[in-house]
């Protein structure tokens, strides 16, 4: 099938009512679609229209194409239902993140639903097709939002491409040795194309990498909004995996400005941990080209970054206690009340820990790090909090949530709209229309 085919295909089948791709309206697919089975050429056009985004009713016929698929299926020795039969008892890991994948949707909530039971045999498929590619919580995130688009088999096969073709090699180990790579990388692609941000991190002391192993363990997924999401992957799964290096890149340029104006370390760490917030409320277009990123150049610095982890030495040090570095203590803590047992139990790690430290000739304090900003010593932080006067819908999954007569405190008023509050009665962290908000005291540490 030419490319021009499938771009006249996409565009006759795209609605003309605004939003209807994100809410899943049907489309009317060209008869071309029907008959093809055939991998997408390489062509510029294509490129640009996947960057535009793909209808959201044409992901199950789109997907496969990408990842050419029908082929996958003639090489394998065996048929997906021969490997879920084949596959054994489910994975004790595996089963442990079953509910962690999508806890917000109704087919994810319970171990007996239909999502989380395709999600049981897709997860274990892949465990016995891909062995030596091991198993990472992530990889539940990214089969669970397949399986919101796609066909349960075709799940399977587009988890195994990305898995095996775009993800870099050990991305998903037991040592996760290709993710802690890109991490570095990112990092590094950091410094090249975003000298403001760089200089902000290295001055404020921020490490990145805390907040960018979430966006790249799941591909984004979780972290933003589905449709957001979505269109990464329509981009990923033609370029590859520079595409997320390039939406990492996005966000920290399109937010550099409000980064930067951040006044302590800690606010910078909190904007950055944040910024799927700020995203859900912005609506962001994401301009995938607004930084350029050369596969062929990812791939040079991958290398070298990947050498210079194997080159470097690796510190082995024998440690030998002296005599006089325990002082055995006799503690019996099966009569103690609960909360005098954890006190003698912490008790009880401060005297190991400071047999450590007489055993290098040093005090606990020389190994603390008691620094803080100078400047907020005698600053004194404002708590602010609200009541809330009534239900309302939550911003990220469109549910109503109950919080009415709660008492919440508000972490972030910098829109008028909408504030972010935590809730004494659940903890969560949510974004609450400051209309239905009734500021009852605030409180000065």
């Amino acid at each position: 099938m030419s490319c021009s085919a499938v771009i006249e295909s996409i565009r006759a089948s795209k609605p003309t009512a605004d939003g209807f791709d994100e809410l899943g309206k049907e489309h009317t697919l060209g008869s071309s679609w029907n008959s093809n089975k055939e991998p997408l050429d390489s062509s510029t056009h294509l490129d640009q229209l996947l960057c535009e985004g793909v209808p959201f009713g044409l992901h199950g016929y789109i997907y496969p194409l990408l990842c050419n698929t029908p082929s996958m299926k003639t090489a394998s020795k065996l048929s997906y239902i021969e490997l879920c039969e084949n596959s054994g008892p489910s994975d004790r890991a595996i089963e442990k993140d079953l509910l962690r994948a999508l806890p917000d949707n109704y087919f994810f909530r319970k171990l007996q639903d239909r999502g989380v039971q395709s999600l049981r045999r897709v997860l274990n498929s892949i465990n016995a097709h891909l062995p030596h590619y091991g198993y990472c919580q992530g990889m539940g995130m990214l089969v669970g939002y397949l399986l919101l688009i796609l066909e349960e088999e075709d799940a399977f096969w587009v988890s195994v491409h990305i898995i095996s073709k775009i993800l870099p090699e050990k991305y998903f180990s037991e040592e996760l040795i290709g993710l802690r790579v890109e991490q570095k990388l990112l990092r590094k692609l950091v410094k090249q194309k975003l000298p403001r941000t760089d200089e902000f991190l290295n001055e404020r002391d921020v490490d990145i990498t805390l907040v960018s192993i979430n966006w790249l363990v799941t591909l984004f997924a979780g972290v933003l909004p589905p449709v957001m999401v979505y269109r990464v992957w329509d981009v990923m799964l033609y370029r590859g995996f520079a595409a997320i290096h390039s939406m990492s890149l996005f966000l920290l340029r399109h937010y550099e400005d409000d980064l930067i104006a951040m006044p302590f370390s800690h606010d910078g760490f909190k904007f950055l941990a944040s910024l799927p917030k700020r995203i859900r409320k912005d609506e962001l277009f994401i301009d995938f080209d607004c930084i350029k990123l050369k596969a062929d150049l990812l791939t040079h610095y991958r290398k070298k970054i990947t050498s210079k982890a194997r080159q470097a030495p690796v510190k082995k040090m024998i440690i030998e206690l002296k005599d006089d570095d325990l002082n055995p203590v006799e503690q019996n803590f099966t009569d103690l009340s609960p909360h005098l047992k954890q006190a003698e139990v912490v008790l009880s790690i401060r005297a190991a820990v400071d047999a450590v430290c007489r055993h290098f000739d040093k005090t606990l304090g020389d190994f603390l790090d008691y620094k803080r900003d100078r400047s907020r010593s005698s600053v004194k932080e404002i708590v602010i909090r609200a009541k809330v006067l009534e239900d309302f819908e939550d911003l990220d999954s469109g549910e109503t949530r109950s919080y009415t007569d709660e008492i919440i405190e508000i972490c972030d008023q910098s829109d008028e709209r909408y504030w972010l509050g935590k809730s004494d009665s659940d903890g969560h962290m949510r974004w609450f229309p400051s209309s239905i908000l009734c500021r009852v005291s605030f409180k000065l540490y």
